[in-house]
C-alpha cells in the first residue's frame, strides 16, 4: 500500500516545487492584454460588413492592450467567393467610408487600410478554407488605437455644460449592390 502511494507522493512533490518555484516569477506583474472569445460579430466603427453569398461567421476575439491603450479585434468568416473578389469589394468599400487603402499592401490575398483621423487600422486577408463549399476563408484585422490627444475620444461623446452626448460613429453601407460572379 505504501509502495503505491509513494510514486503519487513524489509526483505531487514535483508539481509543488515546480509551482513555487515558476509563481514568483509571475508575482506581481500586471495583466497587460485582455482576450474575449466573440460568440457573434461586433458592429466596428466605419466597417462595412461583407454580405456574399452565404457569408458565415466563424470565429472572433477582442484583444485589449492595455499598456499601449489599444483595442484590436480578429474575425473570421467563411465565405463562397474568390479571394480576389472579396477584396476587391472591401477596397471599394473601404474607399467609400473615407478609409485610405494602401496599395503596396494589396496583393492577391491581402490588402490593409487606416482611418487616420480616428486612428483605425485594418488588414483584411483571405485564405484557403478549413473545407467545402466555401472558397475561403476571410480574416479581418481591426485595430482602434487612442487618439493622439489622449482624452479627444472622450470629448466627442461625452456631454458638456448639460448638453446630450454625441452620437458614435457609423459606417455606411456601399451604395452599390453586391452581386457575385
Amino acid at each position: 500500500m505504501i509502495a503505491t502511494k509513494l510514486p503519487r507522493a513524489i509526483c505531487l512533490m514535483a508539481l509543488l516545487l515546480v509551482i513555487a518555484c515558476w509563481l514568483p516569477s509571475y508575482a506581481g506583474k500586471a495583466l497587460d492584454v485582455i482576450y474575449t472569445v466573440l460568440p457573434q460579430p461586433p458592429s466596428l466603427p466605419y466597417l462595412p460588413t461583407y454580405n456574399g453569398v452565404k457569408t458565415k461567421y466563424f470565429y472572433g476575439k477582442r484583444a485589449e492592450k492595455l499598456s499601449e491603450k489599444r483595442v484590436g479585434y480578429d474575425l473570421e468568416y467563411n465565405v463562397m467567393e474568390e479571394p480576389a473578389q472579396v477584396l476587391d469589394w472591401y477596397t471599394a468599400a473601404l474607399k467609400e467610408n473615407g478609409w485610405t487603402v494602401d496599395a503596396a499592401s494589396r496583393n492577391a490575398r491581402s490588402l490593409t487600410a487606416q482611418r487616420h483621423k480616428e486612428r483605425y487600422a485594418i488588414n483584411i486577408t483571405v485564405v484557403p478554407p478549413a473545407g467545402r463549399p466555401y472558397r475561403g476563408r476571410l480574416i479581418l484585422g481591426y485595430t482602434m488605437f487612442e487618439p493622439a490627444g489622449g482624452d479627444e475620444e472622450d470629448s466627442k461623446t461625452k456631454p458638456t455644460n448639460g448638453s446630450r452626448p454625441k452620437a458614435a460613429p457609423v459606417y455606411r453601407q456601399p451604395t452599390r449592390e453586391y452581386t457575385p460572379r
